[in-house]
């Protein structure tokens, strides 16, 4: 009986792996970003240490990450400069 048992549960783990295997996978994670949409290009700005503080604290005010406000911050005044810029950064 203990036998008939045993095999029974392998057939049963069987099918089980083999229409686990059979099903497409769900995509995981955020979809991809357009090639327009992505960022590759970095500016790097030396600050001193309260300059740096300066601009977390001002990042925090907005509830952003410094590196969100600082481009915010720098196309708002790219714009101002040249209002032939397009704000998206184009």
């Amino acid at each position: 009986m203990m036998q008939e048992k045993s095999r029974v549960d392998e057939r049963f783990l069987i099918a089980i792996l083999n229409r686990m295997a059979k099903k497409p996978k769900k995509a995981r994670g955020r979809p991809p970003k357009d090639e327009k949409d992505k960022r590759g290009n970095v500016l790097r700005i030396l600050l001193t240490a309260t300059e740096r503080a300066a601009l977390d604290d001002a990042a925090k005010v907005k509830t952003l990450e410094v590196s969100t406000w600082a481009r915010m911050m720098l196309l708002e005044a790219a714009q101002t400069a040249n209002p032939a810029i397009n704000r998206a950064g184009g």
